[in-house]
Order: C-alpha cells, then sequence, then structure tokens
C-alpha cells in the first residue's frame, strides 16, 4: 500500500513497514502504538545503515514535532544526499512528539463512562441525583456522536467555537428543534469536560442556539392542506397500524403536540381530563400537564 498523506492522516495504513515509493530508502513502519520514520542507505564500506529521522503522530497539536509525509521525503533526501557527498550523517535521535491530547471521540467516551458508573453507584448506594437523566443519555451521545463525526479524531482542545457554529447551522438547515437539542446535550459534556481540564473553557453556552425561533420554516400547512389530511386519517386503512397511526395524526393535530408525545401517551397518562407528561416522555426534559 502506498504511503500518502491521506492514508496517513486517516490512520488506514496497517501495522507493518510500508517503503516510500518516491524517495528511495524512505520507510515508515506503523506499530500499535507508534509509526516512526526510518531511512536505510549504504554508509562507508557498502555497510547497510538504518537512520531514525522522526515519528507521526495523528491529529498531533499546532507546532509539533510530528513528522508528516512531506517532511519525511525533505530530511532522507537531505541524509542520502550526504551520504552520495560523502559527508559523514548526523546521528541525533529525535524525541517523540507529545500526542495532540484527549480527542473529542476519547473525551465523549470518557464522559459517558462517568456518568454510567456515577449512575450504578447511585442503584447500589439509593442516590438519585446521578440517576437524572440517564434515560435520555443514550440518545445524547448519539446524536453529538453522529453531528461531529467529522471531528471525532480532531484533539478536543483544537474544537473551536467556528467549528461549532458550522456544525449547529448545517444541522439547523434541516431540523430547527434538533439543533438546539445538539446544543444542550454537548453544552453538558463540554461543561464536565472543563471542569476536569480536558478543555480551557466550555464555549457551548455563549453559543448562540439557532433554533425554530430563529430558523424561518420554508412554509406550513394551509387550512385547506389540514383539512384533507384529517379526512384521510379516517381511512380505510389497510391495517389495525394504520388507522392507529390515521388516530394519532388527528389527535396530534387537535393537542398540537409531537408525534412522539402522543405516541408515547398511555391510558394511565389521562388523569381527570388532564394530560399528565412524566419528564423523560417530552422534549422539554420537565414534567408538565395539558
Amino acid at each position: 500500500m502506498k504511503i500518502t498523506a491521506a492514508a496517513l492522516n486517516n490512520d488506514s495504513l496497517p501495522e507493518g513497514r510500508h517503503q516510500d515509493h518516491i524517495v528511495p530508502g524512505l520507510l515508515i513502519i506503523i506499530g500499535k502504538k507508534r509509526r516512526t520514520w526510518y531511512v536505510r542507505y549504504r554508509g562507508a564500506g557498502g555497510k547497510q545503515k538504518t537512520d531514525l529521522l522522526g515519528y507521526f503522530v495523528p491529529n498531533a497539536p499546532p507546532k509539533s514535532d510530528s513528522l508528516g509525509l512531506q517532511e519525511a521525503r525533505e530530511k532522507a533526501r537531505a541524509v542520502l544526499e550526504r551520504v552520495e557527498a560523502g559527508v559523514p550523517v548526523l546521528e541525533a535521535k529525535p524525541a517523540h512528539p507529545k500526542q495532540g491530547g484527549m480527542t473529542l471521540g476519547e473525551l465523549f467516551d470518557e464522559y459517558e463512562r462517568m456518568r454510567t458508573a456515577k449512575a450504578t453507584a447511585a442503584q447500589t448506594g439509593g442516590g438519585k441525583k446521578a440517576l437524572k437523566g440517564m434515560k435520555t443519555l443514550p440518545e445524547a451521545m448519539r446524536t453529538v456522536r453522529r453531528n461531529l463525526k467529522d471531528y471525532i479524531k480532531l484533539p478536543a482542545r483544537d474544537f473551536s467555537k467556528a467549528d461549532l457554529r458550522k456544525v449547529r447551522d448545517e444541522i439547523a438547515k434541516r431540523a430547527p428543534q434538533m439543533s438546539d437539542r445538539f446544543m444542550s446535550y454537548l453544552g453538558t459534556i463540554m461543561k464536565w469536560a472543563a471542569q476536569e481540564d480536558h478543555i480551557e473553557t466550555n464555549f457551548v453556552p455563549d453559543t448562540l442556539k439557532v433554533g425554530p425561533g430563529l430558523v424561518k420554516r420554508e412554509r406550513v400547512l394551509t387550512a385547506d392542506e389540514m383539512r384533507a389530511i384529517w379526512a384521510a386519517c379516517a381511512g380505510p386503512f389497510e391495517s389495525t397500524n394504520g388507522a392507529a397511526y390515521g388516530r394519532l395524526v388527528r389527535f396530534l393535530l387537535v393537542m398540537a403536540q409531537r408525534k412522539t408525545e402522543g405516541a408515547k401517551l398511555r391510558y394511565g397518562d389521562i388523569l381527570n381530563g388532564r394530560w399528565k407528561q412524566k419528564e423523560d416522555s417530552n422534549k422539554s426534559g420537565r414534567e408538565h400537564w395539558l
């Protein structure tokens, strides 16, 4: 497999030795933890020699000593030119550069482990505070990971407010409500990350939400369209599930509620003509009555 900048950056080179196809003698050894550059040549007396050039670290921080493909080729050429000229090759061994810190993906994993461990301890000890929000945790983590998939390998400290605004706006274009929900989920995670010094500051609360109130819908249903939907929901349907869905749509038109809230409704939730919504069955995350 050829050594390319893309293969190095997305970490797709398999473990083992990989010879560069541009500079003779240049190779990189991909190990479980390290990616090391070497250059091989024949020195004085025809003896085969191998010199350490440096290390490549994925997602290394800015100004790191991580050696990229272009830099490795230039360094290897310099060594080979000295050999060709009969000049002694300097053998100062480079230090291994530091990693770029915890990536966003690792940060999310650590947060999820922490929340799960606290919830387990709370169940054992009878505490309730640590259990709050655990029902929505899986959905929160899926939402954050899905929308930040392009940034998962980025060092968490390098994730910027500009990156956040870009993701927020992309979500808002297709689902304004989801944009606000994403911001709330991420804000909770980043608050913990800042408290644990995994990042410098939590800038999510300082970033404007652009949900339903600020993103204008392209259109809304007209009265005629709502009447047509109401009539269509009367049937006939080919299945009992279809008939149930028709009743659900009519119910939501009358109650002005979301599909999920209506679908979760149970007989016992209607008390004295009032609909009690629990905190885990509506978007607001708090109990209220209709």
